[in-house]
Formats: C-alpha cells, structure tokens, sequence
C-alpha cells in the first residue's frame, strides 16, 4: 500500500520548489497540503491506512489543478502522475 504521508510530502516539494505554485498563482496547493500534511500528524495509524486521506487529497488536486494546468504546467502534470501511480514509492 502506498504510504499518504510520503506522496503529499512529494507534492508539497514540488510544488515549493523554485516558488512553482507562487508562480502559477496556486498558493492555495500549498495550503492546502500543508494542512493536510499537519492533519495527517494527528490521525490514527488506521486512519492513515485507510482510503480518507487519498480521498480528501484528490478533492485539493481536483480543485486547484485543472485539465489545462496538468496539460501545460510540467509541475502539476508531476503531481497528478505522482497521484495516479498505484507504485509509487512502494
């Protein structure tokens, strides 16, 4: 099973890295997995085994990355790819 904690860690990264999503005008991204990163610190260990956090993390990419960002910001195409790899990091 994937680990929620070391994917939005990667995503966090990469959307700080070099102020991408400042950038891009997406600090909202940011905030958003920044607040989950912190809900995720005080969840029970089942709770982070359980399917919660990939549902709440596909609610902040669906809002604050589009179709068009994916298809013309390398940087969130990364992220979504990252989202979509059932073996990523396994």
């Amino acid at each position: 099973m994937r680990n929620i904690c070391v994917i939005v860690e990667d995503m966090y990264k990469i959307a700080a890295h070099h102020n991408n999503a400042f950038n891009c005008e997406k600090e909202g991204l940011l905030t958003d997995l920044n607040k989950m990163k912190l809900d995720m610190c005080y969840a029970a260990p089942e709770y982070l085994n359980s399917s919660h956090f990939f549902i709440v993390l596909g609610h902040i990419l669906t809002k604050h990355i589009s179709e068009e960002d994916c298809n013309n910001i390398e940087w969130c195409e990364k992220i979504i790819k990252i989202f979509k790899d059932p073996n990523y990091k396994i």
